[in-house]
């Protein structure tokens, strides 16, 4: 009879413990998305259609595993910028739990229907010296 009452106490101890482990991690706040360190390859295409389009392939290095949600945001702007130049972040949600920790890649991809004619290239923002600019060629902006 012991060792039922010693057994129904660890089995009560467990529930509890997973209830109050379980309420904890639910209560965590959402990761907000962080911009990826280091901006390794950023290809384009610009597709003289009517209207012309761009696509953007990026690829980045973040400092583990465990990152999703990778996204390649276009900056909007008011009045186009003085340069010509679109700007473009790349950023990833980091790992809640534990991850492997090793250097690993994450990749994004935006496709600009009705690119308009101020674009003369693009900029993909990393953090630090994680930035890559590309210019198009003469082709690609007398195409449009």
């Amino acid at each position: 009879m012991n060792d039922f009452k010693q057994s129904v106490c660890a089995l009560l101890i467990l529930i509890l413990t997973n209830c109050c482990l379980n309420s904890l991690s639910a209560a965590d706040p959402p990761v907000e998305p962080e911009t990826v360190k280091k901006i390794k390859k950023v290809e384009t295409q610009v597709l003289t259609t009517n209207p012309p389009q761009l696509f953007v392939a990026v690829s980045g290095e973040v400092p583990s595993g465990g990152f999703t949600d990778v996204t390649l945001t276009r900056v909007s702007y008011r009045k186009p910028p003085e340069d010509g130049i679109q700007d473009y972040y790349l950023k990833a949600v980091p790992p809640t739990q534990p991850a492997i920790a090793v250097i690993s890649e994450v990749k994004a991809r935006d496709r600009w229907v009705g690119m308009p004619f101020w674009v003369k290239g693009i900029r993909v923002h990393g953090v630090d010296d994680g930035v890559k600019v590309v210019l198009f060629n003469e082709e690609q902006s007398k195409a449009r």
